[in-house]
């Protein structure tokens, strides 16, 4: 990968126009990890940074003197996203999950993007009541290939509903008027994608500085 987009991805930035470059230790950690995320991004599973080294850099004047930080990299090879499976479900059977992973087989994987599948695999339940579920994803790595398949196994479980509604820390309005405002109410099938649509329509009313569902 390009120096310059690898570059753009630390927290730790040369000095500039817009930056001061500032050398913190604490970022070092921080511009590891962003870096092996960014090669994770565009398939490059096993990219690691190996060693990190300072050197200072001699200036006519002490107030000049700088700091060259080199990262060695190992990058490793790109993996291709080879399908995934599901174990244990019922509610939804598998062409409806398979539908839900915006990854498609032969992509080239990107670790966030499969995040982003599970997280809504996880939410076509949680959006339903099926809250109680146990969801576990489990990474099948084929080095000869250099693919890449999942396993994600289920354990499905009954259904939650709303057994009350609590609201604290309204000083400025009714409590009536914020159940109003929400689209789930007592005895409704819990829903997750309800409890954020409500938050939203409480930000709106301009009332609160901050809303906190605990569930």
């Amino acid at each position: 990968l390009s120096k310059t987009a690898l570059q753009r991805n630390l927290e730790t930035k040369k000095q500039g126009l817009f930056s001061k470059g500032l050398y913190q230790e604490s970022a070092i950690e921080e511009d590891i990890e962003k870096i092996e995320s960014f090669y994770s991004e565009k398939g490059y599973i096993t990219a690691r940074v190996i060693d990190v080294r300072s050197e200072i850099i001699d200036a006519d004047q002490p107030e000049k003197m700088g700091l060259q930080l080199t990262y060695f990299i190992e990058e490793g090879d790109q993996y291709i996203y080879d399908g995934i499976s599901f174990i244990g479900n019922i509610i939804h059977n598998d062409t409806e999950l398979e539908d839900i992973v915006r990854t498609k087989k032969g992509d080239v994987l990107n670790k966030v993007r499969m995040e982003a599948d599970f997280v809504r695999i996880s939410d076509l339940y949680f959006d339903d009541g099926y809250i109680f579920n146990s969801i576990s994803e489990e990474e099948i790595i084929n080095y000869e290939q250099k693919k890449v398949s999942y396993i994600v196994t289920i354990t499905e479980a009954g259904r939650a509903h709303v057994e009350n509604i609590v609201v604290r820390g309204n000083d400025k309005t009714r409590e009536n008027v914020i159940l109003r405002e929400l689209p789930i109410g007592v005895g409704d099938v819990f829903s997750k994608k309800k409890i954020i649509e409500g938050v939203q329509n409480l930000y709106n009313l301009q009332y609160f500085s901050a809303i906190y569902p605990e569930t």
